[in-house]
């Protein structure tokens, strides 16, 4: 009879330790699930960022070229001369160089080159 209390003891010390560690190994396996999930929303907010960053960048180049052809066009207006004239150069010199600092701008804001 002590025999068998001994044997029943031990089985349900083997389940007891077999259920702890299998929920053990489940909270470390649901831990890293986790962790990698966060990592995962990390990169995709970063990305997220990088291609906001690169369409303001965009859209910041863009009007720079739209304020510099609706210059140039208001310029060859001013001059009774059709759009997209040769414009005398110290008149295109100028929108040449507005242009260049309005990209300038771009950059320093968005940090692209």
């Amino acid at each position: 009879m002590k025999n068998k209390n001994w044997i029943i003891i031990s089985i349900i010390l083997a389940t007891a330790i077999l259920v702890f560690g299998y929920m053990n190994y489940d909270a470390k396996i649901k831990a890293l699930e986790q962790k990698r999930q966060e990592l995962a929303d990390d990169k995709a907010d970063k990305e997220a960022g990088e291609l906001r960053m690169q369409m303001m960048y965009d859209n910041c180049i863009s009007s720079a070229y739209d304020l510099y052809s609706s210059d140039w066009d208001g310029s060859c207006d001013m001059l009774d001369k059709p759009k997209d004239c040769i414009l005398p150069l110290y008149l295109s010199d100028r929108h040449d160089e507005k242009r260049a600092e309005d990209e300038a701008n771009c950059i320093k804001l968005y940090g692209k080159k």
